[in-house]
């Protein structure tokens, strides 16, 4: 970790639609965000319920104690096919568990009208 402490900014787009094997506790602990935001909609098992739950327990875990919001470009209300609705349901579940366990510094906002952005 640099001296200074991490590299904070503002937004951070989570590197491949939250794919478990593209992210790390070192990332986490190295660059924190205000705002984190998702692009995927159920297809391929993203964004990984793991890579949510790594990221909220790294924030928890260091010395910032701001809170900080998760973005999605989908849920439920907008997935194409019943498998990725299934999905994004459980997306949602978890990040409201999260939400509970983060006393108030976890946020969250899903896209819950329009059409979910297409994930290639």
């Amino acid at each position: 970790m640099p001296a200074s402490g991490p590299l904070h900014v503002d937004v951070l787009k989570v590197m491949h639609h939250g794919a478990e094997n593209n992210i790390n506790p070192e990332f986490c602990d190295n660059v924190i965000a205000d705002h984190y935001v998702f692009c995927g909609n159920g297809i391929s098992g993203n964004p990984d319920p793991k890579v949510l739950q790594l990221i909220v327990d790294r924030r928890l875990a260091g010395s910032d104690t701001s809170s900080f919001k998760f973005w999605f470009n989908s849920s439920q209300a907008v997935a194409e096919k019943p498998a990725q609705q299934t999905f994004m349901k459980g997306v949602e579940d978890k990040v409201a568990e999260l939400q509970t366990a983060s006393h108030g510094r976890l946020k969250a906002k899903f896209l819950t009208s329009g059409t979910s952005l297409k994930v290639l």
